[in-house]
């Protein structure tokens, strides 16, 4: 999943301005699971056939797509690879090492373990780093080191960290309007809606007495005040308070994956540091600062 976008710009297809959209979009879309604080890539791959293809409005809260993170976490392995081996090896090449033990095979194959992994990776890395890597972002749960690798990497990073960015989940919900109201579709994990009690299959009838609407809840998601909403839940009529977020927090925290420390962002686009013409004027100095050439174009052998 990281080398099918990559190939693209490394092939021509794409420049690579328009392969960091495409990086973009996956990292927006892994910030906004709060699954990926639950649930490890290794378990959503091992749990893909009884979980991740049969999704329900909980899906995005309580796990995480192999495709997705799986792809960020091939993206950090190969930055960090290039980092450790000061450019000369990277994720391909580990994949070859695979494809040539395979080839001593009579039938070209071969099944790939745990422990192969690390056989083979400890040819381009220390044991040691690859074992603490696979057990915090391969097994475990910690954030990825995206913006740091990339950062190093000559990538420039705008983030916006207000939940109410994507004008579309407001109060941390997806909700679309009904003749009988806002049905909500999906609350996000730790969000405004879901510490006021709102649940998916909720249907919002009135919001501060005023009839719900998708132009009525936006022009509230700023509000400073407390907010009632009615809304039915099965045939059984109920008000909550829905509170605004409290400026003051002791430590930061993600509220939506629960993880303690720099809450991410909730969406970020990136750029190379200097524009691509700039960079191509500064490739020799750009080598040695930050490795923009040497990640973005495939090394020739």
């Amino acid at each position: 999943s990281y080398i099918d976008d990559f190939m693209l710009q490394a092939s021509g297809v794409i420049d690579k301005a328009n392969y960091l959209r495409l990086l973009a979009e996956q990292i927006n879309r892994y910030y906004q699971t709060p699954g990926r604080g639950n649930q490890s890539v290794a378990e959503s791959s091992f749990d893909a056939w009884i979980k991740l293809y049969r999704t329900d409005e909980n899906t995005g809260n309580a796990g995480v797509s192999y495709y997705n993170k799986g792809a960020l976490v091939a993206l950090c392995l190969d930055l960090i690879l290039l980092k450790n081996s000061d450019g000369r090896y990277r994720l391909f090449d580990v994949v070859k090492a695979f494809y040539t033990q395979a080839k001593q095979n009579d039938s070209k194959r071969i099944g790939i373990s745990s422990d192969d992994m690390a056989s083979v990776i400890e040819q381009f890395m220390p044991l040691a780093e690859w074992e603490d890597f696979e057990r915090r972002y391969v097994n475990g749960v910690e954030e990825l080191p995206i913006e740091a690798l990339l950062v190093a990497n000559g990538v420039k990073i705008q983030a916006n960290t207000k939940e109410t960015a994507d004008k579309h989940v407001p109060w941390g919900m997806r909700c679309n309007e009904t003749p009988a109201g806002l049905k909500v579709n999906r609350v996000m994990r730790g969000s405004i809606a879901a510490k006021a009690g709102i649940s998916a299959h909720d249907v919002i009838i009135a919001i501060d007495g005023i009839k719900a609407d998708t132009k009525q809840l936006t022009t509230l998601v700023n509000t400073e005040h407390p907010v009632e909403c009615y809304l039915f839940r099965r045939d059984e009529l109920m008000c909550v308070q829905v509170q605004p977020e409290t400026t003051t927090k002791v430590e930061p925290r993600d509220e939506t994956t629960g993880m303690t420390g720099a809450v991410p962002p909730h969406k970020v686009s990136l750029r190379l540091a200097k524009g691509d013409k700039t960079l191509e004027n500064d490739n020799e100095q750009l080598k040695g600062e930050a490795g923009w050439e040497t990640w973005l174009n495939v090394m020739k052998r």
